[in-house]
C-alpha cells in the first residue's frame, strides 16, 4: 500500500494513491520482454524509449 500511504503523507489522501474512478492517475506502461531482468527499478529509471503509454491526471497523453 506505498502509493495509498505515500498519497496520505503529502496530503492527498482521498484524491490519489490508488486507481480507482474519481482518483487522480499519473502512471506509465514500459514494454518489458527480458525475463532476466535483476534490478526492475534500474530498468524503470533506464527505460525511458520503453514507455509505451503514457496518463496524466486520467488522461491518456501518449500511447
Amino acid at each position: 500500500m506505498a502509493t495509498v500511504n505515500g498519497a496520505k503523507a503529502i496530503g492527498f489522501e482521498g484524491e490519489a494513491g490508488e486507481i480507482a474512478v474519481g482518483r487522480k492517475a499519473d502512471i506509465i506502461g514500459i514494454d518489458i520482454k527480458d525475463s532476466s531482468i535483476k534490478d526492475p527499478a534500474d530498468y524503470v529509471i533506464n527505460s525511458a524509449e520503453k514507455v509505451s503509454f503514457s496518463m496524466i491526471d486520467g488522461e491518456v497523453i501518449y500511447e
